[in-house]
Parts: structure tokens; C-alpha cells; sequence
């Protein structure tokens, strides 16, 4: 199994990490999602419930290079991300400084943290949107 798949949705990218993951690996599957990519999604859903913890260099490279890069990627300027955050007390704090750091010196980009896919896919369908139409 893969330490991580990509799925193209109607209106959104899907990455969802299937187990805990280095520091190269999990800028690896964002490079990937980056690349898939291509015809400006607006919209992200990020499972990282079987993911682990992420190191400080791995938050660094989200919120300077990963969120802006695909930001500018988006067909609108604008970039949705719906994290949805495991149990694990050392993840959880990872991905909430990732939440801070990004609400703080990023514009434009919504990063919301939910604890279940549903109310992660909930969120996310009532944004406004772009609908890509190559898919």
C-alpha cells in the first residue's frame, strides 16, 4: 500500500495519507497533488487521521510553498483546504500550527480543521466555487 493516494473529485483534490510518513514523504505526496493539479482546483480535502505527526520542516514547507503554490495553481486566486485531524495529540498540534501559522500570515486561503470527513465534505461543498470541467 501506498503511504498516500490522490483522488480527483468533481469539485475538489483529495489527499489522504494511509500511514505515518517521513519528512520526504509527506512533501513527496504534496508534490504529487500539486501536479495533479493541472486544470486549477480550488478546493482540497487532506486526510491526515493515519498520517502521524509532521515535523516542523514539513509544516514550514505547507504553509510557504505547498498552500501558495497551489493557490496560485486555483482557477480564482483562492484556495479552500478542509484538514480533517486525527486523534493523536502530537498530530493534532501539528496540523493546528499549520492553521495558525496560515491564518496569520496568509490571504485568501480558508484552512479549516474538522475531526470527520463528513463535516469536512460538508464544509467544503458550501464554499463558493470553481468547478473544473476536464476531469
Amino acid at each position: 500500500m501506498n503511504y498516500y493516494s490522490i483522488e480527483k473529485k468533481k469539485k475538489h483534490l483529495v489527499l489522504k495519507f494511509n500511514r505515518k510518513c517521513s519528512t520526504e514523504e509527506f512533501i513527496d505526496a504534496h508534490e504529487q497533488l500539486m501536479a495533479t493539479n493541472s486544470i486549477g482546483y480550488d478546493k482540497l480535502l487532506v486526510d491526515t487521521r493515519d498520517m502521524g505527526v509532521v515535523s516542523l520542516e514539513g509544516q514550514n514547507y505547507v504553509v510557504t510553498l505547498f498552500l501558495p503554490k497551489m493557490k496560485a495553481l486555483s482557477s480564482n486566486g483562492s484556495l479552500s483546504t478542509a484538514v480533517i485531524v486525527g486523534n493523536d495529540v502530537f498530530s493534532k498540534f501539528a496540523v493546528q500550527n499549520v492553521d495558525r501559522k496560515l491564518k496569520k500570515n496568509l490571504q485568501n486561503i480558508d484552512h479549516q480543521l474538522f475531526d470527520s470527513k463528513k463535516k469536512a465534505l460538508e464544509w467544503l461543498n458550501c464554499v463558493d466555487d470553481y468547478e473544473p470541467k476536464d476531469i
